[in-house]
């Protein structure tokens, strides 16, 4: 094993693995992630697509989420296929609606995240299934979950605001739990 250099206190950790070897790199954590908390996202629905190579191949499929990012004036996009939501480019996308909280099911489309089976984990009532965009916009409040974004609040969806466009107490929470449980 080779190690090319140490990363700081709190990084990224990637392993990718090819037919040769197993390659692992890090760096340092995004800057602005507690700015951008306390803020929430903005994000932007776009077309999934229906090319079924791609579906549930994360690696291959960073290219194409990253571009659709890129492609638009909000802090991520949420991919939408015939109407139904399917996840962020490199997150997992949940809302809340009274008491109740929604989550697209895991399959093609939405890969199951870290943090998604951490959450679902705390929260064993949550909805799994097919979603819309209508639902989602009358919720009360939403957010994302990622290895690296953690717990995520999301103010607003193609410009309309969620739940007051704050963040909500579901996220607010499963982020202090989610930092309790890592801390050592």
């Amino acid at each position: 094993m080779l190690v090319v250099g140490a990363a700081p206190p709190d990084h990224v950790l990637r392993l990718y693995r090819t037919d040769e070897a197993l390659v692992a790199t890090a760096a340092a954590l995004p800057d602005g992630l507690e700015e951008l908390r306390a803020r929430g996202l903005t994000l932007a629905s776009v077309s999934a697509g229906s090319s079924p190579l791609l579906q549930g191949v994360k690696s291959t499929s960073y290219a194409a989420a990253f571009a659709a990012r890129r492609s638009v004036a909000a802090d991520d996009v949420l991919f939408v296929s015939d109407d139904a939501i399917r996840e962020c480019a490199t997150a997992n996308i949940w809302w809340r609606l009274d008491s109740v909280l929604y989550t697209p099911a895991a399959g093609p489309g939405v890969l199951p995240g870290v943090t998604r089976s951490f959450v679902l984990d705390l929260e064993p009532e949550t909805r799994e299934g097919t979603f819309t965009m209508a639902e989602l916009l009358v919720a009360d409040e939403a957010f994302t979950t990622s290895s690296i974004r953690e717990v995520m609040p999301v103010r607003a969806v193609d410009g309309q605001m969620i739940g007051g466009g704050r963040p909500g107490p579901v996220a607010t929470r499963l982020q202090a739990l989610l930092r309790l449980r890592s801390t050592p």
